[in-house]
């Protein structure tokens, strides 16, 4: 992941909380044009880093995604979501809104 990004609009809560965190995706594109997506996410935190692992099938119409997780490990929290994507050759975004927190997490990801 080379850009996360909330973006909360007028209305929105001030301030925020910041990390570094790190998130690699493999994602393999199935038979029916699905895709299954394995994150792998660290949590920089001082001298110890924590990873985090899920899997989610992704289903695509237009623009659109919907996402189902699959599996986790412990302390992740990951529920079904859906949103807008955008993919270029070497660049995926997804857009989803988080009414929780008032607002869109923009999520960018390059090939590295």
């Amino acid at each position: 992941m080379t850009r996360f990004v909330l973006f909360t609009g007028v209305d929105g809560p001030t301030g925020g909380e910041t990390w570094d965190c790190e998130r690699r995706i493999d994602i393999t594109v199935l038979e029916d044009g699905s895709a299954e997506m394995a994150s792998m996410e660290g949590d920089l935190d001082g001298e110890m880093a924590t990873a985090y692992q899920w899997n989610e099938t992704m289903t695509f119409d237009g623009s659109s995604f919907t996402s189902t997780p699959t599996c986790r490990t412990d302390f992740v929290s990951v529920s079904a979501s859906t949103g807008f994507y955008s993919a270029t050759a070497d660049q995926l975004v997804f857009m989803k809104e988080t009414p929780e927190l008032g607002g869109t997490w923009v999520y960018t990801y390059t090939l590295q």
